[in-house]
């Protein structure tokens, strides 16, 4: 039977590897992140919300066969990417979501599951993966232009804005 291998963290010390792992464990690369981001104006983020439960509330507008992407606003990958809806989910089985209270924090914790879509991995072997997602995620998707553009911005997407446009009103 071989020993585990046990890693003395003081000898690994100053190390790339160190330094990432240490930061990853402190939460310093999404603090570094969010101390970049532009504040977004309280007003901007109560209409964001408000327009998010409508959209939860409303019933699904997709229909299988329907090319769908995920908003600009969604946590979800692929935004502007294509997804195709497979099957809906009239009555929202609550089996399908995380309901575990020690698993609060995961993202699917009571989600309303009530769309399957498929859609293409970013590989070279174009594998199809699909899988049960909340629709009021997604909105249409509309193909690119003849650009030769590969991932369009989704309909809600912000608009580009000038670093000027992200400044505070004096």
């Amino acid at each position: 039977m071989s020993n585990p291998k046990i890693i003395d963290l003081g000898n690994i010390t100053g190390t790339p590897f160190a330094d990432i792992l240490l930061a990853a464990i402190a939460g310093a690369d999404a603090a570094k992140k969010a101390a970049h981001l532009p504040k977004r104006p309280l007003a901007q983020d109560i209409a964001t919300l408000k327009a998010a439960a409508e959209r939860y509330e409303a019933p699904n507008p997709f229909e299988p066969g329907d090319l769908v992407t995920p908003r600009a606003d969604s946590p979800l990958k692929g935004i502007g990417r294509p997804r195709i809806v497979l099957e809906l989910m009239e009555r929202i089985d609550a089996d399908l979501a995380v309901t575990d209270p020690n698993h609060v924090d995961h993202p699917r914790f009571g989600a309303k599951l009530d769309i399957r879509v498929a859609s293409v991995c970013d590989c070279p072997h174009g594998e199809v993966t699909a899988s049960w997602e909340e629709g009021w995620m997604f909105e249409p998707y509309t193909p690119p232009a003849e650009t030769g553009e590969q991932d369009p911005a989704p309909a809600s997407a912000p608009a580009q804005t000038e670093a000027a446009d992200l400044q505070p009103a004096a």
